[in-house]
């Protein structure tokens, strides 16, 4: 968290958490099948189904054969192995849930990557480089990867849900359209479903750990010890502002009543402060900010800094409302990521910065 003196001005800055959450939630493995059995606890088996070889066996009939998991899963990645696949059989293996689904779809020689009907991803089929196939989520991000072994992955396209895959149902299956000769079907090994060991998804949430299930938070503080800036993990910065604008005071900074205070005086004079209790890579980060009405000309910045403090070229993400003008009712809240060796990317939302964003508080 970093508070930025532009001008002379003054301003108040509250915040009521910053919390870190770890990288996308741990993968559990579901199951890993193999099939050198039939098992019809995991899977409910159709017509035209069989296990043979150490292979599952999708028969390539005008009716089609199925497979599907007896239990619905909260998805986070299913891959498989095509290991014989004849020229005139479809090949389909999706995760559904009655309303939505996605889906690796292979017809002919193309290769297909949908979500709810929208082609994600589309290539001329290779029994080679398509061998092994895969599709993860994350959140609400869908990537389709392909991959030679099963052990090296390629992406092949991604793109957003507007649902939760938190309650699936896999399937795989095959058929074949009327006037192609029945070509002995289609046999797929070593299908792999991972989970999450996260909490499900509430969409209702005004978090973003809650809406999306990030689980419990790595590290962070929720400001109810009013000492908290004297520990290690914190730093209260003193010295001049940014740009040599203004002065950083410890002075400015003030925990009380479960809130961060960081004030801004006609003078130039503001504070900053910055947490280093959990220095990461990968992560998800959220914090709740409330800017009152006041003199837009103050610049609050909530960032992300390199432990090198070598920017841009080491990386660096800022969340910050401009310098409107006051009063500061309806703000822009861009966030502005720079990540090493690649170009400055962004986005800017609307919202009122004078009310909690995240959790709600009285």
């Amino acid at each position: 968290m970093r508070v930025v003196a532009r001008f002379i001005t003054a301003f108040v800055l509250l915040v009521t958490s910053a919390v870190l959450f770890g990288p996308p939630a741990q993968a559990v493995t579901a199951f890993v099948d193999s099939f050198d059995t039939r098992n019809t606890t995991r899977w409910s088996w159709g017509a035209g189904t069989s296990v043979s070889s150490g292979r599952l066996r999708l028969a390539d009939t005008l009716g089609g054969s199925t497979v599907a998991t007896r239990t619905q899963y909260d998805l986070q990645s299913f891959q498989f192995e095509v290991a014989t696949r004849p020229s005139g059989a479809v090949l389909s293996a999706y995760a559904i849930d009655g309303n939505h689904y996605i889906e690796w779809y292979l017809d002919g020689s193309t290769l297909w990557g949908y979500v709810d009907d929208a082609e994600v991803f589309r290539a001329t089929w290779s029994a080679t480089s398509h061998r092994w196939l895969r599709f993860a989520v994350d959140g609400r991000r869908v990537v389709f990867f392909t991959s030679t072994n099963g052990t090296l992955w390629t992406s092949r396209g991604t793109t957003s849900l507007n649902w939760d895959a938190t309650s699936v149902t896999m399937g795989l299956s095959a058929n074949r359209w009327s006037g192609k000769a029945t070509s002995g079907g289609v046999g797929l090994d070593n299908v792999t479903l991972t989970t999450t060991d996260k909490p499900t998804n509430t969409s209702a949430s005004t978090e973003a750990a809650g809406r999306y299930g990030w689980g419990s938070p790595d590290a962070g503080s929720e400001f109810g010890d009013p000492s908290i800036l004297q520990q290690d993990t914190w730093d209260v910065f003193w010295g001049p502002g940014y740009q040599g604008k203004g002065w950083q005071s410890g002075e400015a900074v003030q925990v009380k009543d479960g809130l961060l205070t960081i004030t801004g005086n006609e003078q130039g004079d503001t504070g900053a402060v910055g947490y280093f209790g959990a220095m990461r890579r990968y992560g998800r980060w959220e914090s709740r900010i409330r800017i009152p009405q006041g003199d837009g000309s103050y610049h609050p910045v909530a960032l992300l800094w390199p432990t090198s403090g070598v920017w841009p070229d080491d990386g660096k993400s800022t969340t910050s409302s401009p310098p409107d003008r006051p009063p500061r009712a309806a703000s822009r809240c861009t966030t502005v990521a720079v990540i090493p060796m690649s170009p400055r990317s962004g986005s800017t939302a609307s919202g009122t910065t004078t009310l909690w964003n995240g959790r709600r508080r009285r």
